[in-house]
């Protein structure tokens, strides 16, 4: 609803808006760091991948709520 975003002006205002969203769909108790590495990786590859990931995560005793070293290791991204 934010117009044409391939005008760059608009594609950003669209981009920021739905990373704001994806920062805020991830539990408010992480670190933010955490919060905003997780709304990065969803962007790129998906927050359902992201949420598997996590689970997967803590499946392998990995902790679901740090991105260096643990879930971004399930991802394939980094």
């Amino acid at each position: 609803g934010l117009g044409d975003v391939t005008v760059p002006e608009v594609g950003i205002q669209a981009g920021i808006k739905y990373m704001s969203r994806l920062i805020n769909d991830f539990d408010p108790g992480l670190k933010m760091k955490d919060r905003i590495r997780f709304a990065q990786a969803a962007y790129n590859v998906g927050k359902g991948h992201v949420i598997d990931a996590r689970r997967l995560a803590e499946e392998q005793k990995l902790n679901p709520d740090k991105w260096f070293g643990n879930v971004e290791k399930l991802t394939g991204k980094k």
